[in-house]
């Protein structure tokens, strides 16, 4: 099974059309997305839910919070959304999946290695990164908006455990 994971979109409704163009053409058997916060407003996550027909599970960032996304979500209840105030935790293709904005807020780490998670995704930072935390994978897809670094997105496999990291700058931009 394959899940996408998006981070730091900030408002970017320019990259992230471009990313769900590749998204849907390279990939259209995806049905889970997971993004690690920063989506930032209302009209972002409505532009991801009208191009995304699939689950769409969030982790509330920063931004998310000051722009009110969390509030609006919870008067506009939206189909195949589950919002995570925190950590988010989903299984998916057998695989026991963790996601938050920041990784500095994962205090727990040695229990979420007690119960078995697989791999957690973050963001925040921008960076696309992988590094090894308590014996377990930790990932940063990169970012959307394209600040600081350029805008990527990832694809995880539950079956090979891979992680691609597709740079939308290697894509024609229409």
């Amino acid at each position: 099974m394959l899940v996408a994971i998006f981070s730091d979109t900030h408002n970017n409704l320019f990259n992230l059309d471009r990313a769900l163009d590749v998204l849907l053409k390279q990939y259209p058997e995806i049905e889970n997305l997971i993004h690690c916060g920063d989506m930032a407003s209302p009209e972002t996550l409505l532009r991801l839910h009208h191009r995304f027909k699939g689950n769409i599970f969030l982790a509330l960032g920063n931004m998310d919070k000051d722009f009110g996304l969390e509030k609006f979500i919870l008067k506009h209840p939206i189909e195949g959304l589950k919002l995570f105030k925190d950590l988010g935790f989903i299984e998916l293709g057998g695989r026991k999946i963790f996601f938050i904005h920041r990784k500095e807020d994962l205090s727990a780490g040695r229990q979420l290695a007690d119960k078995g998670a697989d791999i957690i995704f973050y963001g925040h930072t921008h960076r696309p990164w992988e590094e090894n935390y308590h014996g377990i994978r930790l990932v940063n897809p990169g970012n959307l908006e394209g600040t600081f670094f350029r805008p990527t997105f990832a694809v995880y496999d539950t079956v090979s455990r891979e992680v691609r990291l597709m740079d939308l700058d290697f894509f024609k931009k229409s």
